[in-house]
């Protein structure tokens, strides 16, 4: 804030008792509620908006100790020991802003935000500004935004993030591809795809590099899929490719596809971070009596195992009118040394 002492002004007290005057206005007219301390932890001034929010005449707090305000404040809130704990004094004379949230029950349910900032003068801290800010609107806007995305998600087919169906699409699609395939007695393959190391890589790098991540395996994966194949995104960091037609063997020339599209793309500019995928695979074979869920569920089971073989896991399991028979996991061919003897 910037001011101007010059002309009008008798002296300097005329103008403090003006910067005085200005400061009791503006706390008054603000529609937040400020509190004011000095260094010695006194309350010197109180907007009005302050007793309003929190149930109380402002002109009673005034000459009180700060400890003092803030227990009766405490009495109206729905913690009052988690509100003391996260305003002790102890910050009084801190430098830096302190912030903490509290949910206010009288005069009316509110939920209020407080900060407190500090008051310098000439390099040194004088006392401390404390702001009560109902957001209680805001945050009722907010939780109404969010049911809504989380309704409007809850109905489409498809993936917000990558485009690609989810998984009340793809479950819809394994029905019927399930009923077709029993009908024509062809088998069909599913494939649950997970990027390796999820939690380490979102923790490393933030929620937004993590799901431009997977943007990029859905990328990968796509090139991969036939025409009729279905890709759809059923997890928070793993897919599912619904493979009609494909048995074992067609299984196993998908995996090296999707293991080399990754490796592609990885080298790809505008890439965050390398990953890598583990695969986990159930291959349907007529007259198994299973139904789409279970098949659903083996390759859910197989990815759990492919996991931590990985990077690059692979597990896959048969499911026939007798069992559901494992398969072999295919190790990752370990690179040769260079000067390695041939």
């Amino acid at each position: 804030m910037s001011a101007s002492t010059e002309g009008g002004w008798v002296d300097e007290a005329d103008w403090l008792r003006f910067v005085e005057s200005c400061l009791v206005t503006m706390l008054e007219a603000s529609d937040d509620g400020f509190f004011v301390f000095d260094a010695e932890g006194i309350c010197r001034m109180i907007g009005r908006k302050a007793g309003e929010l929190l149930d109380f005449e402002p002109h009673e707090f005034v000459g009180q100790t700060r400890l003092h305000v803030l227990e009766l404040i405490a009495k109206n809130t729905e913690d009052p020991q988690g509100f003391l704990a996260s305003t002790s004094p102890n910050d009084l004379l801190q430098e830096g802003v302190v912030q903490t949230e509290l949910d206010v029950v009288k005069p009316q349910s509110r939920h209020v935000v407080w900060q407190t900032y500090p008051i310098t003068q000439e390099g040194r801290v004088r006392g401390r500004l404390a702001v009560a800010r109902d957001v209680t609107r805001e945050r009722s806007t907010d939780r109404s935004i969010r049911q809504l995305k989380a309704r409007v998600a809850e109905l489409s087919p498809f993936d917000v993030l990558t485009g690609l169906p989810n998984a009340r699409r793809f479950h819809e699609e394994l029905e019927r591809e399930h009923l077709r395939s029993d009908r024509h007695w062809e088998p069909y393959a599913i494939l649950r795809v997970a990027i390796d190391d999820a939690q380490a890589l979102e923790a490393e790098l933030g929620r937004p590099t993590f799901e431009r991540l997977l943007d990029e395996a859905a990328v990968a994966l796509r090139g991969v899929r036939r025409d009729y194949d279905l890709l759809a995104r059923i997890g928070a960091c793993d897919f599912a490719l619904l493979l009609p037609g494909a048995g074992p063997d067609a299984v196993e020339v998908v995996r090296l596809r999707i293991e080399a599209a990754v490796a592609i793309r990885c080298e790809e500019p505008g890439v965050p971070h390398p990953f890598s995928v583990s695969i986990g695979a159930a291959v349907w074979l007529p007259p198994a009596k299973e139904s789409a869920a279970t098949v659903l569920a083996t390759a859910s089971l197989s990815l759990d195992e492919a996991l931590p073989r990985g990077p690059q896991g692979f597990m896959s399991r048969t499911v026939t009118d007798r069992t559901v028979a494992p398969v072999a996991p295919v190790a990752p061919v370990a690179p040769v040394a260079e000067g390695a003897d041939s």
